[in-house]
């Protein structure tokens, strides 16, 4: 497909595409941390059936990046810092999660982030889901997501955690733009029904 025919696009990416790819994976470690996903880590999450990576592209050049999944059997545990009430909502549902998002610095608050989150929600949907999750990164800058999930309707889900990311910087090397290394920024989980 001829992006530069199209001012404004959302496509699939897969590690087949790999010029779109490698955008991808460039904008999410650029945006979120050094080192948050090697080439690999991402493969597994775009090629995989039951998630999804969606670049955002204007006049051919990609602006944002988001991905989605369902909730895998083992993936409850990394939300039981959230409570009692998170842990119920993720076994009783069929869940979708909102995975990592990324927009170019210059491109915020332009509704690419609102797309991407309403191109998610569809999928998510699509495939059955009745529920989704995302948590929010709570670095103290002004760009965040807890402002676009709760435009979206959704509700926050126990409390806020301090030092959620640490383990997963840790444990994949990650350096965070905003603190350094170890991550230590919070969290926040929202919540919707579809």
């Amino acid at each position: 497909m001829d992006l530069h025919s199209t001012s404004k696009i959302i496509l699939k990416i897969t590690s087949k595409d790999e010029a779109h790819f490698k955008d991808a994976l460039s904008l999410l470690n650029e945006v979120l941390g050094d080192d948050l996903y090697s080439y690999e880590s991402l493969q597994k999450k775009a090629d995989g059936d039951d998630h999804l990576l969606l670049g955002y592209f204007e006049n051919g050049k990609m602006l944002g990046v988001a991905m989605a999944g369902h909730l895998r059997e083992g993936g409850i545990n990394f939300y039981a810092p959230f409570g009692e009430t998170a842990l119920e909502l993720l076994s009783t549902n069929k869940t979708g999660v909102l995975r990592n998002s990324a927009v170019k610095t210059n491109s915020r608050g332009k509704g690419i982030g609102t797309a991407l989150l309403a191109e998610r929600l569809q999928w998510l949907k699509k495939i059955g889901c009745d529920h989704v999750v995302g948590l929010t990164w709570l670095h103290g800058k002004t760009i965040q997501s807890d402002r676009l999930y709760r435009a979206a309707g959704f509700e926050q889900i126990g409390p806020t955690v301090s030092e959620f990311f640490k383990s997963v910087s840790e444990t994949t090397g990650m350096h965070c733009p905003y603190c350094g290394f170890p991550c230590l920024c919070s969290a926040a989980m929202f919540a919707k029904k579809l």
